[in-house]
């Protein structure tokens, strides 16, 4: 289905106002949708540019991602988010905050993406391939949103210590189709908020920007979790197949990434 956005205007309360961000991985019943948009919505009041909510799938789950956009690094429509750009199309952030080096990050990750696409070309070319067994993609900026360097740095090396890389205040989420993993990181002194729920049987997962969207989502009996997600930490929730749906699983968490 494609995306749902809408627009406002209503800047009054820019000075008072951060961007909100909610996700939500699961089995998705058309009970349980209902609440999870609901939720999805309870964060709305800290975007007054605009709106926008995705639903797609990693792995086993289903995958509601929500934002709601104060525009300041690049006000184009290019840069909303859920954001995935054209180079990197099984990969999609949602992020709130300010990365303060980010020009410097996606300068280095397009340099290792070159270098390394240099790498592969030549050995296809030694070994008389018509293409490498890893695919060859060109990597290139494609805003000036400065979450972008999240994607590309991701792009060149990996999840291992992508939050450490970044100087700034800020809480993503990076939802990798390809790998069935969701990274989630959250600034060393969190600035930017964000909570984590679930029930502890690793059915759901759920993030928000608030704690008071997630409460709505509790179903059955299981004592629902809401939790601070620790600052400086990064975590990768991997999703794996079951008989009743998705299991959503996390390692233990590590700081900085």
């Amino acid at each position: 289905a494609p995306p749902a956005i809408a627009s406002r205007g209503g800047r009054a309360q820019r000075l008072q106002t951060m961007c909100g961000l909610f996700a939500w991985l699961g089995r998705l019943s058309p009970e349980v949708r209902a609440a999870v948009m609901e939720a999805a919505l309870g964060v709305e009041h800290r975007g007054p540019d605009a709106s926008r909510i995705d639903i797609t799938r990693v792995g086993a789950a289903d995958v509601i991602a929500g934002f709601h956009r104060l525009a300041i690094m690049d006000t184009h429509a290019s840069a909303m988010q859920p954001l995935t750009v054209a180079s990197l199309p099984d990969v999609t952030l949602i992020y709130n905050g300010e990365l303060y080096n980010h020009e410097e990050v996606c300068a280095e990750a397009l340099a290792a993406i070159a270098a390394e696409a240099d790498g592969l070309s030549g050995e296809a070319a030694s070994a008389g391939a018509a293409a490498s067994a890893r695919e060859i993609r060109p990597v290139r900026r494609e805003t000036k949103c400065d979450g972008e360097a999240l994607l590309l740095a991701y792009a060149a090396w990996g999840a291992k210590g992508l939050a450490a890389r970044m100087r700034g205040v800020f809480a993503f989420l990076l939802f990798d189709r390809r790998a069935s993993t969701v990274v989630v990181g959250r600034d060393p002194f969190g600035v930017r908020p964000l909570y984590v729920a679930h029930q502890g049987d690793g059915a759901w997962q759920a993030f928000c920007s608030e704690p008071a969207p997630l409460a709505g989502l509790k179903r059955g009996d299981k004592p629902l979790v809401i939790e601070p997600f620790p600052p400086g930490t990064q975590q990768t929730f991997r999703v794996r197949p079951r008989r009743s749906g998705a299991a959503v699983v996390a390692p233990s968490a590590a700081a900085g990434g």
